[in-house]
């Protein structure tokens, strides 16, 4: 309630400032943390009946005890949906954390060049992430303009500007980041060139630690070549 509803839903749902908010959109917002009171009865009964009754226009007799929570169907769950825009929130907290570090303030738009497998997924969200990070742009590209800072989420590589980067700093920020990155790279690669592990563990595990040492590679290939850009 705290995470998804209030720090992303209601944010993203706010009207622009000086906006009324659709009836739409309020009926959405309502619906959502209705639904919410109805899961949380269970564990705080006295508080979800008050507020449930306080958020609609309720009949007497009417009580929160006697709704019938939805019934779920996973195959309505759009799974894509939900990867890409945890992939979104990851971004957004990424570079909030870097704003933050290097003291961008929020009224300062920022550039971002972005290195990334997915642009369509900044395209489509374009919206959203600047309402949570003030973007003056975003463009595709292999890396960014000099006296920039780096960030990684996933294997995308985001090139932010910094007005006054301290470049020795960011360097060595970056060599720690390789270093971790290569330690656990060699306590997955010893773990698949184990035979005893690759036979008997299921598919699926072994898929998962493949995975992680691809990603592992990506990313300290990343962040070499972003290392090489500060020198």
């Amino acid at each position: 309630t705290w995470d998804d509803y209030c720090s992303w839903f209601l944010e993203i749902m706010k009207p622009a400032k000086g906006e009324g908010i659709s009836a739409a959109a309020y009926k959405e917002v309502i619906d959502v943390f209705e639904e919410l009171m109805q899961v949380g009865h269970p564990f705080i009964p006295f508080i979800t009946e008050d507020i449930w009754q306080s958020i609609r226009e309720r009949q007497p007799g009417e009580t929160i005890m006697l709704t019938q929570l939805k019934e779920a169907d996973a195959a309505e769950i759009d799974q894509q949906l939900l990867k890409d825009f945890e992939f979104i929130t990851k971004t957004i907290t990424t570079v909030r954390a870097f704003r933050a570090k290097n003291g961008l303030k929020w009224a300062d738009a920022i550039e971002i060049y972005a290195q990334t497998p997915s642009p369509e997924l900044f395209q489509r969200y374009e919206e959203i992430l600047n309402r949570f990070l003030n973007i003056a742009k975003i463009e595709f590209a292999d890396e960014g303009p000099s006296l920039s800072g780096t960030v990684m989420v996933d294997t995308t590589k985001l090139f932010i500007p910094l007005p006054n980067i301290d470049v020795e700093a960011e360097r060595k920020k970056i060599q720690e980041e390789i270093n971790r990155l290569q330690g656990f790279l060699k306590g997955v690669t010893k773990k698949l060139s184990n035979e005893r592990f690759t036979a008997n563990a299921p598919e699926n595990v072994v898929a998962l630690e493949r995975k992680k040492k691809a990603d592992s590679e990506e990313k300290i290939k990343l962040l070499s070549e972003a290392l090489a850009n500060l020198n």
